[in-house]
């Protein structure tokens, strides 16, 4: 085999680039600088945004803490009775205190001490239509 053939089987195989001129890679190097300074600036910038929301929600919660206290204390002073009038219990309050809402209450159910139910639930307004104990049989005819 000789070596021109083999220098053009090879040729076929490698595609010669040429090489960039000193203009081109000094306008890539400058633009991989440019986008390095930005991505560290933004990178700045979320780290001063995240640390000004944590020090303002800080201050805000030390600051909303004494009102929450009084609340504490105000609704702990309050009796049973006058706790599941406006639907809270004892229970309640300390989440209450660390500003939660009881998930009960989002979800509409009842306070309740023991197994007694002590908010009174509306009447529906419609009677319900009567059901059979087994749905997969017809209701029994009523006797005479």
């Amino acid at each position: 085999m000789s070596t021109r053939i083999f220098s053009e089987k090879i040729a076929q195989f490698y595609t010669a680039t040429p090489a960039p001129s000193t203009a081109d890679a000094l306008a890539l190097r400058q633009a991989a600088m440019r986008a390095r300074d930005a991505a560290i600036i933004n990178g700045v910038k979320r780290a001063a945004k995240a640390s000004y929301r944590f020090v303002r929600d800080l201050l805000g919660a030390v600051a909303a803490y004494p009102r929450r206290r009084a609340t504490f204390e105000a609704l702990w002073r309050l009796s049973d009775r006058e706790l599941a009038d406006i639907g809270l219990n004892r229970a309640d309050l300390p989440l209450i205190l660390a500003g939660e809402t009881p998930k009960r209450l989002e979800t509409g159910e009842p306070a309740t001490a023991g197994r007694v139910s002590l908010v009174v639930a509306p009447a529906p307004a419609v009677a319900p239509k009567a059901v059979p104990a087994n749905l997969n049989l017809p209701a029994a005819p009523k006797a005479a």
